[in-house]
């Protein structure tokens, strides 16, 4: 019997770590002769291409990984491989069928099973139940995963060839101790962890994946929900025989002063943080279930970027319960002073999440497919949410791309009310999305400057200042850029 475990990526850089997951899982199958596959394409790649693949393994059931971002792309391949193999099972898994298992398999005749909950034990029940899968396979948490390997490593005890540069992840916990209700794992708030010698363990066999180092991105949706735990990992890495970039997601109010101590003794490179802080508003984060302390969270973001060797992703959503533009506003301009990268993201109506079912209470529109992200709510309106959008993307291109450093630092100074042409990140973000119609992605890098440059100019007060601000984008542009300098820096 032959089963092909398949994932469609977001690129080509990012693994997919569920499929291995299962894969782990069915390697401990006795008495039976069952050869497992892991099979990986990017949602780039051209649709024959991946069809033909899954064709050509002639297996008996295709487990399919479902996700918001490659949902639609993963049920037209399995509908077309179904005529194809009308024989094979088709096994549907993940976040976007678990919850809605019962309208999948009523709707979709090409899809034989869905597994609901933790895949481990189910993807075992589907292979046994084989040919005669019930429709919905209840999992029940896997009671293994403390003790579960690094999952790069193959059945055989080889380590997988991966190409360089590719993420890999690893999961050290499950379930978390919050209850936001806009997010699927405030649905499991008891969480399971490896030790910390399991853990510290785990990560070294990630030195032995060929293709140099890399950054092994912890899934765990609070990693330092147990700080002692956490800062036992943490200083476990400090040590010189682990080389990998480690990225945590953490919530920053928990930090004590033992933590900056090792955070800020490890060498650039090492650690990676982010923080979904969400929102600064403590009203709207209530109205969420998440709890914390907002002012606190800041300070301390504010500290670690100051440490400078650890670089600070931070989070906002944008559409929350109750959230108008003037708190989003504030949001902005507060997380903007405390972290290296800021994404701002939009509110998605997740099946399974609590908000999705309170979404008529809030007076939320949002997209019928996914991504389902928020159109309106009754605290913010279309058009508003759209000028969002285009903030984003710039903050993207101009602000994560640290490319613009020297600029935004002279333009928007290094704390609030600190900028000399008196304009808050927000403004400036707001002006510059508006000279490009919200699309940044229609400029040349050369151009992003000019675009800048000019929108900068808009908020000075003299020439001086206007000077100062040519003068900064310059020696951004000859440190990153490599292409002939733009005329308006050189006047």
């Amino acid at each position: 019997m032959k089963t092909v475990l398949f994932s469609y990526n977001a690129s080509h850089y990012h693994t997919n770590l569920a499929v291995r997951a299962l894969r782990t899982s069915l390697s401990e199958l006795k008495n039976t002769e069952n050869e497992t596959k892991v099979i990986e394409f990017s949602l780039k790649d051209k649709r024959a291409a991946v069809l033909s693949a899954l064709y050509g393994e002639n297996a008996d059931i295709y487990a399919f990984s479902t996700y918001i971002w490659n949902i639609r792309e993963t049920l037209d391949i399995a509908r077309n491989l179904k005529k194809l193999r009308p024989s094979s099972k088709i096994v549907f898994g993940g976040p976007e069928a678990s919850f809605r298992a019962e309208e999948i398999t009523q709707e979709l005749d090409f899809i034989d099973c869905v597994i609901v909950g933790e895949g481990e034990i189910g993807i075992k029940t589907a292979i046994s139940s084989h040919p005669k899968l019930p429709k919905i396979i209840n999992s029940p948490q896997d009671p293994e995963f403390e003790n579960r390997p690094i999952h790069y490593v193959l059945p055989s005890g080889e380590t997988e060839d991966l190409a360089p540069g590719k993420f890999v992840y690893y999961e050290s916990s499950r379930g978390c101790p919050f209850s936001c209700g806009y997010c699927l794992s405030g649905n499991d708030c008891k969480v399971r962890a490896k030790s910390v010698e399991k853990t510290l363990a785990d990560l070294a066999d990630f030195e032995k994946l060929s293709g140099g180092k890399r950054t092994v991105k912890l899934v765990d949706r609070t990693f330092n929900y147990d700080l002692p735990r956490a800062k036992a990992v943490w200083r476990g890495l400090l040590s010189e025989s682990y080389t990998n970039c480690y990225h945590f997601e953490i919530q920053p109010g928990i930090l004590d002063e033992e933590s900056f101590d090792i955070l800020s003794s490890a060498p650039m490179g090492k650690f990676q943080l982010e923080a979904g802080i969400q929102s600064v508003n403590p009203a709207v984060l209530k109205e969420c279930g998440r709890g914390g302390d907002i002012v606190r969270e800041l300070e301390n973001l504010k500290r670690l970027k100051s440490i400078e060797n650890v670089p600070v992703h931070c989070d906002l959503i944008c559409g929350l319960p109750t959230e108008d533009l003037g708190s989003i506003r504030e949001g902005v301009n507060k997380a903007f002073y405390v972290c290296n990268e800021l994404q701002i993201g939009f509110l998605k109506l997740l099946y399974g999440a609590r908000i999705t079912k309170d979404a008529e209470k809030y007076g939320m529109i949002y997209m019928t497919e996914p991504s389902y992200e928020v159109l309106s709510t009754d605290t913010l309106s279309f058009s508003e949410l759209m000028s969002l959008r285009g903030i984003a993307k710039v903050c993207d291109r101009v602000v994560n791309s640290g490319r613009f450093t020297r600029a935004l630092e002279y333009i928007l100074g290094n704390e609030p009310g600190a900028s000399p042409l008196r304009v808050t990140p927000f403004d400036f973000l707001l002006a510059l999305s508006e000279r490009l119609n919200g699309d940044p992605s229609a400029y040349s890098q050369a151009a992003m400057y000019e675009q800048v440059c000019l929108t900068a100019y808009g908020f000075c007060e003299n020439e001086e200042q206007k000077n100062a601000v040519k003068a900064a984008l310059l020696a951004d542009f000859t440190a990153n850029e490599r292409t002939r300098i733009p005329r308006l820096l050189l006047r």
